[in-house]
């Protein structure tokens, strides 16, 4: 598992891909030899196609060194029917833009862009200097244990640096932030616009627009002057345990019903058009403005929304095609390039919406085929082996002559974006996201919305190992 999301360009090729064989084996999976396409473009399977609802089995020896155990839940459609779509990225035109800004927060009437003042520097470097006399100080009484520090003293020639830094940045300083009348959002200028307007009725919204060929997106604050922060309740518990962290004294509890919050949300989909999202996970968060001083302007739930792509099962926790595994290299080894997710993020607070964040979007332009034949669980069960088998050669556990259990906690059928062969759109394909862990470490934190989890990712139409090139 990994903390965060990766912003990595996306490179060339195209569909799925395979990992390379052991010695002992002759597996290789899926070099895009066409066989999905040759489903897709078949006839529908007639009725619902089930799969059991837990894979139970321990001791699988994989080689020497790997075990492998099932304890996992299986989470399929309940229809048990599996459409494919086609879609491509959407980009936002200018007109867009201004059209979901004139939606989300009507009659701006002035603007500015936030720029640090003189006196914002200078209490940014009154902040430096009092850090570097509490360092001193410390020194002074003999390093004694003040608690968890930073214990580096800066060299007199780094201060020096650090001194001339911000009398250069005072004076380049303005002493005020300038503001220009408007009447509407027509001064939004792409590829990036970061803008903070004031309404007509003396709110004001923090408004951030960016698009080009590989990714575009709206993000809207209300009531934020500078940076606005979206903090979940979940990053409480680790960020107390940092003592420089300054966010949980700014928390303010959540006192919204989430009952309360979703049919508010409901209220402002409809308003703003939004159609076929569901809700992938609710958590309490605060909306911060990082200003001079962390402050909470708003307080409710975060929705996360993911496209409804007829009622696919979804998990709470972020997941990603591991980039520990080994999945081979060369020209037969294809991977899906980084496409950017589709997704809604938005804030309701006991005053509506207070935040909304709304990344990569599509276009669904048609049904590809309306219930892929999949792979028979038989089938699956024997990919998922020996594709962990294959990847895992040459981890740590084997250089290091250790053994390892790998342990299969659930196996979640749902779509993933694949890319198409040969054209610029894109094909959400059933696919089985198979999440494992390998230590104690990882199983305490399987329920952990604040790390990406690991997981393999099997095309569940022709059994292709599915990964992304992040072009690293």
């Amino acid at each position: 598992m990994k903390k965060g999301i990766l912003w990595i360009a996306a490179a060339l090729l195209l569909l799925t891909a395979a990992c390379r064989p052991t010695p002992n084996q002759d597996f290789v999976v899926n070099k895009a030899d066409g066989g999905m396409e040759a489903k897709l473009s078949g006839p529908a399977v007639t009725g619902p196609q089930t799969f059991p609802s837990r894979w139970d089995e321990n001791g699988y020896a994989a080689n020497d060194w790997l075990t492998l155990t099932f304890d996992a839940e299986i989470l399929q459609k309940a229809d048990g029917l599996y459409p494919v779509y086609r879609t491509k990225q959407h980009m936002y035109s200018q007109n867009e833009v201004v059209d979901w800004l004139n939606r989300l927060a009507p009659d701006p009437v002035e603007t500015y862009q936030y720029v640090a003042t003189k006196a914002d520097v200078q209490q940014r470097f009154q902040e430096y200097l009092d850090q570097l006399a509490e360092q001193d100080a410390w020194v002074a009484a003999g390093k004694p244990d003040w608690g968890d520090r930073d214990e580096y003293v800066p060299t007199e020639e780094e201060r020096q640096q650090m001194y001339t830094y911000y009398q250069g940045q005072i004076e380049q300083a303005p002493e005020s932030i300038e503001t220009t009348p408007v009447s509407g959002y027509g001064g939004i200028k792409l590829p990036l616009s970061h803008q903070v307007y004031t309404l007509k009725d003396g709110s004001s919204v923090n408004a951030t627009a960016f698009a080009d060929e590989r990714t575009n997106f709206i993000i809207l604050h209300k009531n934020v002057k500078t940076d606005g922060y979206l903090y979940y309740e979940y990053y409480l518990e680790e960020d107390r345990d940092d003592p420089e962290m300054k966010t949980p004294a700014a928390w303010k509890p959540v006192t919204l019903e989430r009952s309360d919050a979703e049919a508010m949300l409901q209220k402002e989909l409809k308003r703003l058009e939004i159609e076929d999202f569901s809700i992938m996970r609710a958590v309490p968060a605060n909306l911060y403005d990082m200003d001079k001083e962390i402050r909470s302007v708003a307080q409710g739930w975060a929705f996360r929304l993911t496209r409804n792509y007829a009622d696919y099962p979804t998990v709470e926790v972020p997941y990603e095609p591991s980039q520990s595994l080994k999945y081979g290299g060369g020209d037969e080894f294809i991977a899906t390039p980084y496409i950017r997710e589709e997704f809604i993020e938005i804030l309701i607070g006991s005053d509506g919406l207070a935040y909304i964040e709304f990344t990569g979007p599509k276009d669904v332009t048609g049904r590809v085929n309306e219930n892929v034949e999949l792979l028979p669980f038989d089938e699956l069960q024997t990919r998922v082996k020996n594709a962990f088998t294959a990847c895992l050669t040459g981890s740590w556990w084997e250089r290091e002559g250790k053994k390892a259990d790998l342990k299969i906690y659930r196996m979640l059928l749902t779509t993933y974006t694949v890319k198409e062969r040969n054209s610029d759109e894109y094909l959400e394909v059933p696919c089985w996201i198979i999440f494992y862990d390998t230590d104690e470490w990882e199983a305490n934190r399987r329920g952990d919305m604040d790390l990406m989890h690991d997981a393999l990712v099997i095309n569940a139409i022709d059994g292709s190992i599915v990964h992304t090139d992040w072009g690293c």
